[in-house]
């Protein structure tokens, strides 16, 4: 086995989504299911 046969995957990595994610791609029937941001008073 060569070095370059050897391919690294993370399947742990996090990314980030833009808060508007679910709201522009999601369709309309699953948009009470989604994840969503909120921002309260108290922090």
């Amino acid at each position: 086995m060569e070095m370059n046969d050897m391919i690294l995957m993370s399947v742990d990595d996090h990314i980030i989504e833009p808060p508007d994610m679910f709201d522009n791609h999601l369709p309309a029937k699953y948009k009470d299911d989604a994840p969503r941001l909120i921002h309260m008073d108290n922090g």
